[in-house]
């Protein structure tokens, strides 16, 4: 891996502000912006959204937010960007990249409905069928294969039905 230089990470701080510069100016949304310049692959061909685990929501509750994350949202105004931040990615490379949110849209706590929940309840309706559907199949031909369950796991509960009693 070539060394990373001070100037090196000024220079890229300096093509970030020339991207926020568009955004302001309506030359290009957010959207179109991560599209095209984030390096973060979970959320580039998202346009920069951060999805709500397995669901694949946009919309997050603000409880499964990480901390630091909730702490930049909340001091946040609707369709305003954060400045930039340099940040440490995780690894033992210890690579480091800028890093900026944007606050799309905010909605009061509600309980969940159809109108307003739609995407939520559709991908949770989903993961409970793939669920179903999986255990069934389990049940379905777990008799047909050999299944070794380590002793150190042996009591675990979820394992109990795959266990046969000699």
């Amino acid at each position: 891996m070539p060394k990373v230089y001070s100037s090196d990470i000024e220079l890229s701080r300096h093509k970030l502000d020339s991207i926020i510069q568009l955004i302001k100016m309506d030359s290009l949304s957010f959207e179109e912006a991560a599209q095209k310049f984030s390096d973060d692959e979970q959320t580039k061909n998202s346009g920069g959204f951060i999805g709500s685990g397995s669901l694949g929501a946009t919309k997050i509750p603000v409880d499964e937010l990480s901390k630091e994350l909730n702490i930049n949202v909340q001091s946040m105004e609707v369709g305003k960007m954060t400045e930039p931040e340099l940040i440490i990615l995780p690894g033992p490379d210890q690579k480091r990249a800028w890093r900026i949110y944007y606050l799309k849209s905010e909605s009061a706590p509600h309980r969940a409905n159809l109108k307003d929940d739609y995407q939520k309840l559709q991908a949770m309706a989903f993961n409970k069928k793939q669920q179903d559907t999986r255990e069934k199949w389990m049940e379905r031909y777990r008799k047909q294969f050999y299944i070794q369950i380590s002793e150190n796991y042996a009591n675990c509960p979820q394992l109990k039905p795959w266990i046969q009693n000699k």
